[in-house]
């Protein structure tokens, strides 16, 4: 849907977000068929903990997208603040709430803190990089939307089959850790090699082994930095009333 819009033009920007309207429902259908029944858990929701959260993030994503660079007194800039003071009531009332969103203390599990801050790096570095890369496609090479698509398709597929096929067993022969390290050390080459790219470049010669090094590394990292988080979440859930568990 993206190439139709770009180069057709027969659609408007936003359609291409609609397309998630349609699978998300036939998942929502399929659901029931797929996930085992677990018995519902009394208790209550924490409301204003996802009330607070929610203003938090809407707040400071609306003010970085439409602030203007030099104006710190606009209305845009100011919103950063509230979005700042919104995070600190959330984190206030998760404190003393008795059921909260999110229990503070599950964050002092040294795997989960761990895990979430790799994979906060790793999302950003890997988001970066589709960006940027897209960019110097079209912009610089000169390629089209459709053809800029077609040279990511190496990355997808190489995410794909290591995921699927080869990341489980990775992890029962080399353990966690040592996955979660390569992985990362690919994708810190990977990095290197395209801050080396030269405006005039190849796609072939400079972009495709850096973008296949970086999907690797993704792929290799992704998986084991998940289940080790899960893997401490898990112990530190079983030693808490079930109620008290927050999703994620």
């Amino acid at each position: 849907m993206g190439f139709i819009q770009v180069e057709t033009s027969w659609l408007s920007w936003p359609w291409p977000f609609l397309i998630n309207v349609p699978l998300g429902l036939v998942v929502f259908a399929l659901a029931p068929t797929v996930i085992r029944y677990v018995a519902p858990v009394r208790g209550r929701i924490d409301w204003m903990g996802a009330l607070t959260v929610t203003a938090s993030l809407v707040t400071a994503v609306y003010a970085i997208v439409t602030t203007v660079p030099g104006q710190w007194t606009s209305p845009q800039t100011l919103l950063l603040g509230a979005a700042v003071a919104l995070l600190v009531l959330f984190l206030v009332l998760q404190v003393i709430s008795r059921e909260s969103l999110l229990p503070l203390r599950i964050l002092a599990a040294p795997n989960l803190a761990v895990g979430n801050l790799l994979m906060a790096l790793l999302g950003a570095a890997w988001i970066r990089l589709w960006f940027y890369l897209n960019l110097y496609l079209q912009q610089t090479l000169g390629l089209s939307a459709l053809y800029s698509g077609l040279a990511l398709l190496p990355m997808t597929l190489t995410i794909m089959v290591v995921m699927v096929g080869l990341s489980g067993k990775l992890v029962a022969r080399f353990g966690i850790e040592a996955n979660i390290l390569i992985g990362l050390l690919a994708m810190a080459g990977s990095l290197l090699l395209f801050s080396r790219v030269p405006e005039g470049g190849s796609f072939v010669v400079d972009v495709l082994p850096a973008s296949l090094l970086g999907a690797l590394g993704m792929a290799l990292a992704y998986i084991p930095i998940t289940m080790s988080a899960l893997l401490e979440h898990s112990s530190c859930s079983a030693e808490r009333p079930r109620r008290e568990v927050p999703v994620g």
